[in-house]
């Protein structure tokens, strides 16, 4: 196998078709399907797919040799796109012709012995004066892990389109748009550029953790990674309709479950016996704030499905054991039975009450954990 390197043809008989005839080249007719001729940018024989262009990509596939090509900043990105894939020589082609083949950015090939990284595209100076789709195309400019550097503005055009709108019609109608996208990063790294590029433009962002998923912890949306920009927009609303101590309880739970987290790299390295009580209560609430009321089971119509209502009830259930908890540590209560106490396991179903019970029910588990706790206190320490 031999290997030439030419450039710049642009689809121009002038240009490339002389460029390679027996009269200026005669070497090409010793050549066979094992050698290889590379045009590194601006092939441009792939265009508008009139019969002039079928001509000449017939002729290079009459040569002896093969011909590859990089794409430059005069190519029809489009055209190339949709042209089939297939590998060759350990990587992957588009196939213009069975021996007319563009080399896919970011693909790596094995020529005679070589290793050669393809990677096309620049950006042209006439660009003002060339249309986009029809001859430039914005594919050209290479960018960050081959994604083409128009990715952001793509991702926003399409997130722009949700919202409330004013319908047009006689009547004042109104309606609106929600987009939610998913985004699959390789691996699950979200700082590559679909994911990065999307967080900047989304004002609520799911971030779904395989973690949770393969400990069955369902949804497996993990609650620190994961935000919404509206929050402060909502909370008049959540303070008109429940009070202060909503938006209150929510950052309450939000900072246990951020402890637990730092706590829990000590607890790798040292083991848990030395957390203090109070860390350990922190250990236990967020734990309770995870599988209590963070998970749910979409099989159980009472868990699929909670009314704001019953939410804010819960978790005030659960903040109340660890503000009594917090309480009776202060006191030397033990610990361990503070732990035990049996309203601790109804909490521990209370998501599972029926819609029209929560309140009785939780205000009798509620009266019963103050109820133990206050045994718990007067028993005194642990011996």
């Amino acid at each position: 196998m031999t290997v030439y390197v030419t450039g710049d043809v642009h689809g121009r008989a002038e240009y490339g078709s002389s460029r390679f005839t027996s009269k200026s080249w005669p070497l090409g007719r010793t050549l066979t399907r094992d050698d290889v001729v590379i045009v590194a940018g601006d092939f441009g024989f792939v265009w508008d797919g009139s019969n002039a262009e079928k001509y000449w990509l017939d002729w290079f596939e009459s040569k002896p040799w093969t011909t590859c090509f990089v794409d430059g900043n005069h190519e029809n990105h489009h055209a190339l796109a949709n042209l089939p894939v297939r590998e060759w020589n350990g990587g992957l082609v588009h196939e213009v012709r069975p021996h007319v083949l563009h080399l896919m950015r970011g693909e790596v090939f094995d020529i005679d012995g070589l290793t050669v990284l393809a990677m096309g595209g620049a950006a042209s100076n006439d660009r003002q004066y060339r249309r986009e789709g029809r001859s430039w195309w914005p594919e050209e400019m290479p960018s960050e892990e081959g994604y083409p550097a128009y990715l952001a503005s793509r991702i926003a055009q399409f997130y722009e389109r949700a919202g409330c709108v004013e319908c047009l019609g006689a009547d004042e109608r109104h309606g609106s748009v929600t987009a939610i996208g998913a985004v699959s990063p390789p691996g699950g790294d979200i700082s590559e550029p679909v994911s990065q590029a999307t967080m900047r433009i989304v004002k609520v962002f799911w971030a779904l953790d395989s973690s949770l998923a393969y400990a069955r912890h369902f949804p497996a949306i993990n609650w620190l990674t994961s935000y919404s920009l509206y929050v402060d927009t909502l909370a008049p609303w959540y303070k008109n309709e429940f009070g202060e101590e909503y938006m209150a309880n929510r950052d309450k739970a939000m900072h246990i479950l951020q402890e637990e987290s730092e706590l829990q790299e000590i607890v790798r390295l040292v083991g848990q016996d030395a957390l203090s009580p109070a860390d350990r209560l922190t250990m236990e609430t967020a734990k309770m704030l995870r599988e209590d009321f963070l998970q749910q089971n979409a099989f159980v119509d009472e868990d699929a499905y909670s009314s704001y209502g019953k939410q804010f009830e819960l978790m005030n259930l659960i903040l109340s054991f660890d503000r009594l908890g917090r309480e009776a540590l202060s006191k030397g209560a033990p610990m361990k039975k503070l732990f035990a106490i049996s309203a601790r396991e109804k909490i521990g179903r209370a998501k599972m009450v029926a819609p029209d019970k929560y309140e009785q029910e939780y205000e009798a588990i509620l009266d019963q954990m103050r109820a133990e706790i206050d045994e718990v206190i007067a028993g005194g320490e642990d011996a």
